[in-house]
């Protein structure tokens, strides 16, 4: 089983059950995504820097902001769940692995195409094409 080198979080929930190996190596599991993206030591200002760096940045520094509010069920009186950066990033972190894994890394920004709902899925695949290379199209 390969490991996810795009694990850089922890959480205490997660959009995507980690297999056991993953959580035990989670914590030392990182990677540099200086050629590619800029590190967050150097974090530019707003409008000069990148979306998925930003999200990490968040995550690292604020885990517990919360990025979105999703209902628990189809009557929004039952109340919403909190997804924070931090669990949002995971997932994030966990996509990118797959497409890497299953497509390998993009060199000249290709194109993959998302066919379903413009949810949270959406954001995290958007997200996650942007760390390997490849760009998505809804």
């Amino acid at each position: 089983m390969r490991h996810c080198p795009y694990q850089m979080h922890t959480s205490a929930y997660s959009l995507f059950d980690y297999p056991l190996q993953l959580r035990r190596q989670k914590d030392s599991i990182k990677r540099d995504f200086t050629d590619t993206m800029a590190p967050a030591s150097t974090f530019a200002s707003p409008g000069h820097r990148l979306l998925p760096v930003t999200i990490d940045y968040i995550a690292e520094t604020d885990p517990g902001r919360v990025w979105a509010s999703i209902p628990v069920s189809s009557k929004l009186s039952d109340g919403y769940r909190d997804i924070k950066y931090q669990t949002f990033a995971n997932a994030i972190d966990q996509a990118a692995w797959f497409l890497e894994s299953t497509f390998g890394r993009s060199s000249d920004f290709e194109t993959v195409a998302y066919i379903g709902k413009s949810d949270m899925r959406y954001h995290i695949l958007s997200m996650a094409a942007a760390k390997t290379g490849y760009q998505v199209r809804p």
